[in-house]
């Protein structure tokens, strides 16, 4: 179920048992989904969904996301997104978040999107947007855009992982939240109790079959997890603790 009102869109996530954690509260990634199911219904709506841009030769990549968590929320229970998108900046278009459970603020966040060629896989620019994209830009989640993650020097532990044909979107690459799932997995038990939040940075894209390398650092108080193909990082995984 959702509520648009145009630059401004309202969508409803119930949490299903597949959404739930070991420890009883919603995974981060399904939190994940839930963002990334509104601002997609709320694309469509605008005319930049992803049905319309495939005839476009285009499609949306998230770049990066930073959410600030002040609980997550328990099975059968539903979050209320309202998101909207607040203008450009670059080559990125900008999009907020407010996730509520029975009417108490849950999360707030904010997301960068870049618009890529389906050929070259480069982006292109967002400017010929519709203005209801930068209709509510001065309206914030929060103030600051996510930022660019300094990843650790040294690692406290570090797995293999393999990208399955499940792991990948309807793009063909793997699903940013499978992402986070990783990253989740690799953090110590007493650590997840303490996550009050999250910065991921998307940097290229992984497929079918890339051995990936999932290392784990910290940085004063943030457990940072860093995905590499080849030595390069691949994306960065920033918990708040």
């Amino acid at each position: 179920m959702s509520k648009n009102t145009a630059s401004k869109h309202t969508f409803y996530y119930s949490l299903s048992s597949m959404d739930v954690g070991a420890d009883g509260r919603a995974k981060p990634s399904a939190i994940a989904n839930a963002l990334q199911e509104a601002a997609r219904e709320h694309a469509h709506h605008l005319g930049w969904g992803v049905e319309t841009l495939r005839t476009k030769r285009k499609y949306w990549v998230l770049s990066r996301i930073h959410i600030q968590l002040d609980s997550r929320p328990k099975h059968a229970e539903v979050i209320e997104v309202t998101t909207w998108p607040k203008g450009t900046t670059g080559l990125f278009a900008l999009r907020d978040f407010i996730g509520k459970v029975k009417g108490e603020t849950v999360l707030k966040g904010t997301s960068s999107w870049a618009l890529l060629d389906a050929s070259s896989g480069r982006p292109t620019s967002v400017e010929e947007l519709s203005d209801l994209f930068t209709e509510r830009k001065d309206e914030h989640a929060l103030d600051e855009p996510a930022v660019k993650i300094t990843a650790p020097k040294s690692f406290y532990s570090e797995r293999l992982i393999a990208p399955l044909y499940t792991d990948l979107d309807e793009i063909g690459h793997v699903n940013n939240a499978r992402y986070i799932d990783w990253a989740w997995s690799g953090l110590k038990n007493e650590d997840r109790r303490k996550v009050t939040g999250w910065t991921v940075n998307y940097i290229r894209e992984v497929k079918e079959g890339q051995p990936l390398k999932l290392r784990i650092g910290q940085i004063e108080s943030e457990a940072i997890c860093v995905g590499q193909i080849e030595n390069k990082p691949a994306f960065i995984v920033s918990f708040s603790l």
